[in-house]
């Protein structure tokens, strides 16, 4: 609150238009605030248009390759440590929907992102490499075409129950760009432009969702969602 309300004495209630963004950590955090931020902007300035994009952390509360729920554990410690779902930080229709034991879920993108009405965009890739080491426990020095055939089925595994988390839970109102390129945080990178899935370039992806989403008052009634659908392993000497 500190930090929005300093930004709105500097001119930012004055905007028209807002894109709340984060990767990694702030990505996970625009999934969490998307609509807090909206209505916020919305009580100071009723005409401003606040889109958001989430740059990775659509991550899945999936245990590692050996069955062991390392990081489902460590967020479900850090969520009851710190007392998250009981300061209204969290969106109530999510916590609601949980069980007690459940709640600490609603820090994780693919869980939150239903539950977001803010129009988003999200970004992330099939084969997250933070999410390959973090969740999967699958080190392969952060290159994981070196991993062996198991690590790969394990990562390729993940990279499809992403996609079907997308396909089957992602609302209209929401868009996507997720490719097979091991990346984590995409934006500001020059996989900004290199980066293509049917011939769309990542930002001019981005680009079209935010124009027509501007055009129409800051809704979007059907997002397009730009998927690689096979399950090939990219790298840097491919189409990365």
């Amino acid at each position: 609150d500190a930090a929005f309300d300093e930004l709105i004495k500097m001119g930012l209630g004055n905007a028209s238009q807002l894109l709340y963004s984060g990767c990694s950590a702030g990505g996970l955090t625009a999934y969490i605030h998307a609509d807090y931020v909206a209505d916020k902007m919305a009580a100071v300035n009723s005409d401003m248009i606040t889109l958001v994009l989430a740059d990775a952390m659509y991550d899945l509360p999936e245990s590692n390759v050996d069955g062991y729920p390392q990081f489902p554990l460590r967020m479900q410690f850090l969520v009851d440590y710190m007392n998250v779902t009981d300061s209204g930080n969290v969106d109530d229709d999510c916590l609601n929907d949980k069980s007690e034991d459940d709640r600490w879920q609603c820090f994780y993108g693919a869980i939150m992102a239903p539950y977001v009405q803010t129009p988003m965009f999200i970004l992330n890739s099939k084969y997250d490499t933070w999410q390959q080491n973090a969740i999967l426990n699958i080190p392969c020095d952060g290159d994981i075409t070196t991993c062996g055939d198991d690590d790969k089925k394990a990562f390729v595994d993940y990279g499809r129950k992403m996609l079907d988390s997308l396909q089957n839970n992602l609302p209209d109102r929401h868009s996507a760009f997720v490719s097979n390129c091991p990346q984590h945080c995409q934006t500001g990178g020059n996989v900004w432009v290199t980066e293509s899935i049917d011939s769309v370039a990542m930002g001019d992806a981005v680009t079209t969702w935010w124009n027509a989403a501007i055009e129409n008052g800051g809704k979007v009634e059907k997002g397009v969602v730009h998927v690689d659908l096979s399950d090939e392993i990219l790298d840097e000497g491919n189409t990365c």
